[in-house]
């Protein structure tokens, strides 16, 4: 059995991240993770198979690519909710299983998720106006 290779990006807690590498040492899988410059977490990186530093998180699907170039990954999975769509990107950059890109940017987007549950039938409440500026928001009629 070929052994697996799993990257967390960015890990924002100590303690989860041992407990993954718990499990992958369980396994026999390697673990690598990608992380900020300027983060702490991974210890001393002893245990990790690749520590890679970026110099922020971001999902651009061409810089996450540059960042993981020549390396094989079986999996990617999210440190943070905050990596979740830089995760997906990755996954679907590299033709990993990930989530749907669209239904993960509209998790992060209210109105897109609205849009989305609305289309699965799922009721929502009335949108009554939007706005581009405060102005607009402070000049509305809101007794109509």
């Amino acid at each position: 059995m070929e052994m697996k290779h799993i990257l967390v990006l960015h890990p924002v807690a100590e303690y989860t991240l041992c407990r993954m590498l718990d499990a992958c040492d369980r396994r026999g899988w390697k673990l690598s993770i990608m992380t900020i410059a300027s983060s702490m977490v991974g210890g001393d990186g002893t245990r990790l198979h690749h520590w890679l530093r970026i110099p922020e998180l971001n999902d651009d699907p061409e810089q996450l690519r540059r960042s993981v170039a020549g390396m094989k990954f079986d999996a990617i999975v999210p440190g943070n909710e905050f990596a979740v769509i830089a995760a997906d990107v990755l996954a679907h950059e590299l033709g990993l299983p990930g989530n749907d890109l669209q239904a993960i940017l509209a998790s992060r987007d209210k109105r897109l998720m609205r849009i989305a549950f609305e289309a699965a039938g799922v009721p929502q409440p009335k949108v009554v106006a939007t706005f581009d500026s405060l102005e607009q928001a402070q000049a509305f009629n809101w007794s109509q």
